[in-house]
């Protein structure tokens, strides 16, 4: 739901009416989905899962709000309609409106390559006891996949929300996950998969900084 299968389905035609060069944006994007991945490999467990998580999460966040903020003041969508039903648009965007759209999806392809994109796949594989992991692993990798096929119609989104409305709610559920991760996700880097039990009984939500301060007050 972070948005990133849609960007890589859709992104060429996207980027197409914003840009006018489709296949550059898209290999702009997987080139920079792959050269992020790579420090990846080393940061998962010297920055630890549950810092990139969230500050790469909050990355995303700002990349969707950018190209969605951009978009929405830069561009202009004209409709042909032919009784009452849309059969043409066309998207006429400023000079630099389409290039900072392209920068800001960068930015977050980048953050999700260095946390999200491989993390979520290393903590399911951890958090789960022996007994169940292959189970557990098994539900977790068709679910992905299910949430998959469905935001392979979000594209049908765009019609009624426009393109910067999609980007505002795949930013919207980035802040989502990263709040999930902030309230409820410890930590589990160098922690044997013995005592990952231990790790979540001992992290409880009440003892969160933020929640802390909102019962306070």
């Amino acid at each position: 739901t972070s948005g990133i299968s849609p960007i890589f389905a859709f992104g060429g035609m996207i980027f197409e009416s914003v840009l006018g060069s489709g296949i550059i944006s898209l290999l702009i994007l997987s080139g920079a989905n792959m050269f992020s991945t790579i420090p990846a490999l080393f940061l998962f467990d010297k920055i630890g899962r549950r810092n990139l998580l969230i500050f790469c999460g909050l990355g995303m966040v700002l990349g969707h709000f950018m190209a969605a903020t951009v978009f929405r003041t830069g561009c202009t969508v004209v409709k042909t309609i032919v009784d009452k039903i849309v059969v043409h648009e066309d998207v006429n965007c400023g000079s630099y409106a389409g290039v900072l759209m392209l920068i800001a999806t960068v930015i977050y392809i980048i953050c999700f390559a260095l946390s999200w994109g491989a993390i979520c796949w290393i903590y399911a594989a951890e958090i789960f006891p022996l007994n169940v992991r292959a189970r557990a692993m098994s539900f977790t990798t068709a679910s992905h996949w299910f949430m998959c096929i469905i935001m392979a119609y979000m594209l049908e989104l765009i019609e009624p929300i426009g393109v910067h409305g999609v980007f505002y709610l795949f930013g919207s559920l980035c802040l989502l996950a990263v709040v999930f991760v902030y309230l409820l996700c410890p930590e589990t880097k160098g922690v044997l998969l013995e005592d990952i039990e231990e790790v979540f009984d001992d992290f409880k939500m009440k003892d969160r900084r933020i929640v802390k301060r909102l019962r306070c007050q």
